[in-house]
């Protein structure tokens, strides 16, 4: 995982964002919301995520 640190904070600066603010957990972030937000279940999204119980996931349902 570590050598993708380097080319991920190359894409977020050619892509004009702040690699200190656009960070590589914001792409779990970025998909969890996204499936949240088509409707997938709590549960399944949980086994996805691989997050340890639900509140953690209940906080991207918002």
């Amino acid at each position: 995982m570590v050598e993708l640190f380097k080319p991920f904070k190359r894409v977020v600066k050619a892509a004009g964002l702040d690699p200190e603010e656009i960070v590589f957990h914001s792409l779990r972030q970025t998909a969890i919301t996204h499936l949240v937000q088509a409707g997938v279940d709590l549960v399944t999204v949980n086994r996805i995520s691989g997050h340890k119980t639900l509140q953690m996931v209940e906080r991207y349902a918002h």
